[in-house]
């Protein structure tokens, strides 16, 4: 008898074997029933209502019967492993969500220790606790965990919920007064939703420990009754991969350090980044293990150390700490070349100032010397109050000539300049907004220079004397290098050069 399409199962596929057909099923039979199993049982019915009376008739066979059971999902909490039941729900809608099972079934993947969750296609789906937690139980709580997008989709996203709809819970149709309860880790249609929480989103494939109070962050919140994970993509909806693991929740989050002094030091093999930072916390709060018995994540003792409330907090205070470490001997850029500090340096580093136009370099240039003897001992400034410098996240810099002074030995030029953005560099052109466009005969010489953008790494401590040596000992006293190119500054940011 032929099976109409609306009365087949969604998890039931049908391919033809040899003129048979073969139905595959792949069942949650778990959250079908309850209780013990005790058999496994076989029916072919025949009433005879098809065969002219003659119940005998009929011959079925099955094969490949496999039972298994899907992990839990283990969430820490405050330090003992919570087992979430891995009975996977359609979050806010099935439109939203492709279901557990169709035609080729989509079940978020648990890995066999419980502590990964992985995300394959359009996916919003939701593990009811087995016991919901109430709010006076979770207090200020915290939450970390560890994500990675491996194929983006439209957005990405976590919640630790208190119902199955991604709406205001006492009306679902009012999303924009939904008490949020989502956090969007990445939104790439920059749909900037006001039910979710925005937070760091990271690059692809680049893998984030995220930390956020959400005790702080919810109202109207009464208990803790989903995991949420989301995974949107509406266009096609096999696109978007992503892992989520070491889920963490915190109840209580208390400082085992806080009375603690202790001192840092940190080398150009050892910089003062994030990670550095965290790693010496960690081997701080092994030294104090008494003290911090049953804490061993130093962001989150950061987090209550400095009482913050985001990892992104505790990323920009060991930042400021960082660099404050060394701005505490730094010289001003601009001062130890010119007494006129707010216009000649700039200006050179504009294309501009006699260094630059006049046939012979200027007595005043010795300043030049002078200065290197102070750099070869101390840092200077990153002149970041300058429009070629400023918000320079690209960790790169260069400056480019197209001219050279006599008695210097030929410099052969390293670059075709074929076109100039006058918008990037639009204070160096003294114009908003054009361009120029070059035949292929215009060259110039340019050097560039690298660090490491995260604030308080030695490289990056030390950029303002690499743009020291390129522009005014390698370029200007080395090579007699002068003049930029029209309409861009002679050194600045790659990304305005």
């Amino acid at each position: 008898k032929a099976v109409s399409a609306s009365s087949r199962e969604p998890y039931m596929t049908e391919t033809e074997v040899e003129g048979e057909l073969v139905y595959e099923y792949e069942v949650l039979v778990g959250q079908k029933f309850i209780g013990q199993v005790g058999g496994l049982g076989f029916s072919q019915d025949n009433d005879g209502i098809y065969t002219n009376g003659d119940k005998d008739i009929g011959t079925s066979s099955y094969s490949n019967i496999q039972i298994y059971n899907l992990p839990d999902v283990i969430v820490s909490l405050d330090g003992a492993d919570l087992a979430v039941p891995n009975f996977q729900h359609s979050y806010e809608s099935t439109n939203q969500d492709n279901r557990p099972f169709g035609k080729v079934p989509n079940l978020v993947d648990v890995s066999a220790d419980g502590r990964t969750l992985t995300l394959n296609g359009n996916i919003w789906r939701y593990f009811p606790l087995a016991e919901p937690i109430d709010a006076d139980s979770l207090g200020d709580f915290v939450v970390s965990f560890d994500y990675t997008p491996i194929e983006f989709g439209q957005h990405h996203a976590i919640c630790f919920e208190d119902n199955e709809r991604i709406g205001d819970h006492d009306d679902p149709s009012r999303n924009l007064l939904d008490p949020k309860r989502c956090m969007m880790l990445n939104d790439n249609e920059d749909v900037s939703n006001e039910i979710y929480i925005y937070g760091f989103q990271p690059q692809l494939k680049e893998t984030h420990r995220y930390a956020i109070s959400l005790g702080s962050v919810f109202n109207r919140f009464d208990e803790w009754k989903n995991l949420v994970v989301i995974q949107d993509n509406d266009d096609d909806k096999s696109v978007g991969k992503m892992t989520i693991s070491n889920i963490r929740v915190v109840t209580d989050l208390k400082s085992c350090l806080k009375d603690k002094d202790f001192t840092f030091e940190f080398d150009a093999a050892n910089d003062c980044t994030m990670d550095n930072f965290l790693a010496k916390v960690g081997d701080l709060m092994d030294l104090h293990s008494s003290d911090c018995a049953g804490q061993d994540d130093p962001l989150l003792e950061m987090l209550a150390f400095y009482g913050l409330k985001t990892e992104v907090d505790v990323s920009r205070k060991i930042e400021m700490i960082c660099r404050n470490a060394f701005e505490r001997d730094e010289y001003d850029f601009y001062k130890v070349l010119s007494s006129d500090s707010k216009h000649f340096v700039p200006e050179f580093l504009d294309g501009g100032t006699d260094w630059n136009y006049l046939l012979d370099l200027p007595d005043t240039a010795e300043r030049i010397l002078m200065a290197d003897e102070l750099v070869s001992n101390h840092r200077l400034a990153w002149p970041e109050e300058h429009h070629a410098f400023d918000n320079c996240e690209v960790g790169a810099g260069m400056c480019c000539w197209v001219d050279q002074r006599e008695g210097y030995d030929d410099q052969a030029a390293n670059a075709d300049v074929c076109y100039v953005d006058m918008k990037a560099s639009r204070h160096s052109a003294h114009v908003k907004n054009g361009y120029s466009i070059y035949q292929g005969d215009t060259q110039a010489y340019c050097k560039a220079w690298a660090w490491k953008p995260t604030g308080g790494t030695v490289s990056g401590a030390h950029r303002g004397n690499a743009l020291f040596k390129t522009a005014f000992i390698d370029g200007l006293q080395g090579s007699g290098s002068v003049e930029q190119l029209p309409g861009a500054p002679l050194c600045g940011c790659m990304d305005r050069m």
